[in-house]
């Protein structure tokens, strides 16, 4: 994958104070991203999932599944995060083994286990990407369009609810009842997706009517997923009167 859209030194300056209220998210203690990149894991039935925040010389992962002897951060250059932040979209590698990504040593990616990935850029309001949502395997992975396009939608909302948490900082009366009702929505979807998951174990074949079947009530199951939580968000931000709502996914 060829790399785009590295910053100039002005727009990298930009780039990391847009980043720095989400860095004293981490340093005060907010567990919030690591609840997301739980809630990504389930949703997706992903072994390994990070969230990492790219820092002018580390990678910082603020949310990690999967992965238990990983360092809370790595220079930059171990870190396949830390240049795909700066892509205009996903990053994908099925098969680093055979298809080696040139942003990293393949090395230190098979030392980690790390086999497939695919990311999408963490951006704010103003389209500074901070980080890197993104899913890995240990085997070989194909990522469908579908899952490209969930992926990109998971991360949306992922930013959505970091800045919900900034914006709760301000008012934090407000979280226990705004969390309630996210969170409930969660626990639903996440329901009915282990139940499409245990059906489709089922099934001899995953070419089967019904296997197909189940597959598109994932991809259909992740949507409304990420269309729900995506407008609690949006009643959350109304009810803290906050002008910097971002709008609702399409």
């Amino acid at each position: 994958m060829p790399v785009k859209g590295i910053l100039s030194p002005h727009a990298e300056k930009q780039r990391l104070s847009a980043l720095h209220p989400y860095q004293a998210m981490i340093q005060s203690g907010q567990q919030v991203y690591q609840e997301i990149a739980h809630l990504t894991a389930k949703i997706f039935l992903t072994p390994i999932v990070l969230l990492s925040l790219v820092e002018a010389n580390d990678v910082i992962h603020a949310g990690a599944v999967g992965l238990p002897n990983l360092a809370a951060s790595l220079p930059r250059a171990e870190c396949i995060c830390a240049t795909a932040v700066y892509q205009p979209g996903i990053s994908v590698f099925p098969d680093l083994q055979l298809f080696p990504c040139n942003w990293v040593k393949t090395e230190l990616l098979a030392e980690r286990g790390v086999r497939a990935y695919a990311g999408y850029p963490l951006k704010t309001v103003a389209g500074q990407p901070i980080g890197m949502l993104c899913l890995i395997d240990q085997t070989p992975r194909t990522f469908s369009p579908e899952d490209q396009l969930e992926l990109q939608r998971i991360a949306a909302v992922a930013m959505r609810i970091l800045d919900l948490q900034l914006a709760l900082q301000h008012e934090p009366k407000q979280g226990p009842a705004v969390w309630k009702a996210i969170n409930h929505r969660i626990a639903l979807s996440i329901q009915r997706i282990g139940t499409l998951t245990a059906l489709s174990q089922w099934e001899t074949s995953s070419d089967t009517p019904a296997a197909r079947s189940y597959r598109t009530s994932m991809h259909e199951e992740r949507l409304l997923i990420t269309q729900d939580i995506d407008r609690e968000i949006s009643i959350a931000f109304a009810h803290l009167g906050n002008g910097n709502t971002r709008k609702g996914l399409a």
